[in-house]
């Protein structure tokens, strides 16, 4: 990860950071590194997180139901709102991928914000209208050659009523014959007995661990790609590192969703050993289409540059 770095840190301890609600404002005074350096630090971490968690799916038993649903964010400012598409398995709530959507802003607004939103669409763009259906689309593209290569013959897929996840699973090759299609009211309670559960469970540990999306704060996203970097380390923690249930944990059960898909905790030291201290390459990884696109920095807001130039070494 330090290939041509001038000045190590401790990788551990911006981990630690970024996943318990503290923001780089703040870590820039507990480190001493300027903004920039950090962001440096969390691409690096983020690739290789990638690669392990790329390996670590080969590794899980196969799941024969998975959630998906968005979770509604934004980034630059709250006019850019965003829903980052997440796929969830049902019964160990493991993250298995994200994508990024641009939406338009939406909702109650004055005369003033209706004005500068019609300005800022002139100047830069209107988001796609279809942003939600293409980012379900290569989420699910890649569930079913992931079920290929597992040997699933099918897998049942819980979303709300959201047209736009229909439109994209009837896009999506051997979609309809492998994948069992159910819609659930997103009104309904999301206690652990109703299906969208699993996901609606990540969106609340995104509010609570991630600075970014934390309600009314001042610690918004400055940049999409940015954003997905620090949510991709997160996702790692989250699958890997963080015990299932804090009760459980009370009662010395550390058990990960990793753990609980059949994945020994050696055998994810051995992954992460094999990744951590070497460059990983963006060839040897077997990555998801929205998974690189996270690799590469390559989401955007419409119209808006992200400010971050990739050193040639990260395309190989």
């Amino acid at each position: 990860m330090d290939y041509y770095v001038k000045k190590p840190v401790d990788y551990i301890q911006l981990i630690r950071q970024l996943v318990s609600s503290s923001g780089q404002g703040n870590m820039t005074r507990f480190t001493g590194m300027r903004y920039e350096q950090i962001q440096n630090r969390y691409e690096r971490i983020c690739r290789v997180l990638l690669a392990i968690h790329s390996d670590m799916r080969k590794l899980i038993k196969p799941e024969d139901e998975f959630a998906l649903d968005g979770f509604e964010s934004f980034s630059v400012s709250q006019f850019f709102p965003n829903n980052i598409n997440i796929l969830v398995g049902s019964g160990s709530e493991l993250i298995y991928a994200m994508g990024y959507s641009q939406l338009r802003r939406k909702g109650r607004m004055t005369e003033r914000q209706r004005q500068k939103r019609t300005d800022l669409e002139q100047t830069l763009g209107k988001a796609p209208g279809n942003a939600v259906e293409k980012s379900v689309q290569s989420i699910l593209t890649h569930l079913c050659k992931y079920m290929k290569d597992k040997d699933i013959p099918n897998v049942t897929l819980n979303t709300d009523y959201h047209k736009a996840y229909v439109r994209a699973l009837s896009k999506v090759p051997e979609g309809r014959s492998r994948i069992h299609h159910r819609q659930h009211s997103s009104t309904l309670p999301r206690t652990p007995s109703n299906r969208l559960f699993p996901v609606n469970y990540v969106d609340r540990q995104f509010r609570k661990d991630q600075a970014n999306h934390v309600r009314e704060s001042v610690q918004f996203a400055r940049s999409p790609a940015a954003m997905m970097v620090r949510l991709s380390i997160y996702q790692m923690v989250h699958n890997y590192l963080m015990p299932r249930r804090v009760r459980d944990q009370r009662k010395g059960n550390w058990k990960t969703r990793g753990e609980q898909l059949g994945v020994p905790g050696w055998k994810l030291h051995e992954v992460i050993r094999k990744h951590w201290d070497r460059r990983v390459f963006l060839n040897k990884c077997s990555l998801w289409e929205p998974e690189k696109m996270t690799w590469l920095l390559g989401w955007r807001n419409r119209g808006i540059d992200s400010g971050r130039r990739l050193p040639f070494h990260v395309w190989v």
